[in-house]
């Protein structure tokens, strides 16, 4: 492994442990708090197409948040493995009940009767990660699939996390997508240097 790898894995275990710690009351109102800044934006009041994420466990919970675009008409989409090019696409739902499936990692994603959204077209995206810095730096679980995703899409791109998976300073790559602000129950970081 590479000293880029190294320092990645090592953040990666303290993140992991921090987030072990971490209660399910705590998580939900920290959640909730992050759910009412997002709405609380302007650019999210007035975005119509937004990629959005089904949280892990250990994840901000932006379910709320997911229901509450849809019931205001946002176009809403959320990531679905397609197993012919092993990446995610960005496909929309208008019913959490009826358009979700178990997913190829465990993770609820949309059906296949849930059509697919071209990543040009997107206002806002949501990501989650196990951390990220201040100049936009998100770690992620390690397989690169939210790197490749953003990759082609337009829009910000907004990280959500807890107040202690904002760290100093996180390793980069040259491939790394770069975040345009970070958010969190207590800080919202606007990234000067982001591309967008």
């Amino acid at each position: 492994m590479s000293d880029m790898g190294d320092a990645k894995a090592d953040w990666r275990v303290r993140l992991r442990a921090g987030l072990a710690e971490i209660g399910a009351g705590q998580r939900e109102n920290d959640s909730a708090k992050v759910v009412e800044r997002i709405m609380g934006d302007d650019r999210w009041r007035s975005a119509q197409n937004v990629l959005m994420f089904i949280p892990l466990k250990d994840e901000v919970n932006v379910l709320p948040l997911v229901d509450r675009a849809i019931h205001h008409r946002k176009n809403v989409f959320l990531p679905r493995f397609c197993t012919e090019s092993g990446t995610y696409e960005a496909a929309g739902v208008s019913n959490l009940t009826m358009d979700l499936v178990p997913g190829r990692f465990g993770v609820a994603e949309p059906a296949a009767h849930c059509s697919t959204c071209s990543l040009n077209q997107l206002d806002v995206t949501l990501v989650p990660g196990l951390g990220f810095d201040r100049v936009g730096r998100r770690l992620g679980r390690g397989k690169g699939f939210y790197d490749r995703l953003l990759a082609g899409a337009s829009g910000v791109f907004w990280g959500t996390g807890l107040d202690f998976q904002l760290v100093p300073e996180l390793p980069g790559e040259p491939h790394d997508v770069v975040l345009n602000c970070i958010i969190t129950p207590a800080h919202w970081i606007e990234v000067v240097s982001a591309r967008r």
